[in-house]
């Protein structure tokens, strides 16, 4: 027989169920995602929906470049092609972001308030989402490492290529004003 120690604090069996957390996954319509999630999905979509804009002015362009209306039909068929399925893809994910907020889908609509849109946006992309479970579903599972390098990564090159634009572009102001600084001494 065992002894019992009544002074032994009490042993509990700590287990971990899936079932607190789900893992999102990228086309579902329902679900919640968090701020990580939201940010790296939507500059992906972004990224991929220009590159593939380009290739394909880079083919139809030319092609109606001969006539006018040609050209403008062009147009409409890229924005209807490519630029659609984007929009879509980021009101779903507005939509889920704002689940993980607990807040309704249609909160999205604010965007097109002017000062409000952009004070909204902010919330949407800076506040954290709800612990645990709320009415829209189970609080999404820890960011992969991957998740974690893209979220980091898409910001970093877009700061890049705005320094390699303004850069240059400050240092030509630099050069000009020295020029004329001279010029009037």
């Amino acid at each position: 027989m065992e002894a019992v120690n009544p002074y032994e604090s009490p042993k509990s069996v700590t287990t971990t169920t899936s079932s607190d957390t789900y893992q999102p996954k990228l086309f579902a319509i329902n679900g919640r995602i968090g701020r990580l999630r939201y940010l790296a999905y939507g500059m992906i979509a972004t990224i991929v929906s220009v590159i593939f804009i380009g290739i394909a002015a880079a083919m139809l362009i030319p092609l109606f470049a001969s006539s006018t209306s040609a050209s403008g039909t062009a147009g409409a068929l890229l924005v209807i092609v490519f630029y659609l399925p984007l929009l879509i893809f980021s009101i779903i994910l507005m939509k889920r972001r704002l689940n993980d907020l607990d807040k309704s889908g249609w909160w999205q609509l604010l965007i097109f308030i002017p000062i409000v849109g952009i004070i909204f946006g902010l919330y949407v992309l800076l506040w954290p989402g709800t612990k645990g479970s709320n009415n829209y579903g189970l609080q999404p599972e820890k960011n992969s490492p991957l998740l974690i390098i893209a979220g980091l990564i898409v910001p970093l090159f877009l700061i890049g290529i705005l320094a390699a634009i303004a850069i240059p572009a400050y240092q030509d102001y630099v050069d000009r004003a020295q020029q004329v600084m001279e010029s009037q001494q």
